[in-house]
């Protein structure tokens, strides 16, 4: 698993780029 900060990190802009 990743640090926190990072799976934030990548996963916000990953999930936005699905989502949007």
């Amino acid at each position: 698993t990743l640090p926190l900060k990072l799976c934030t990190v990548l996963n916000c802009k990953i999930l936005e780029a699905a989502i949007n």
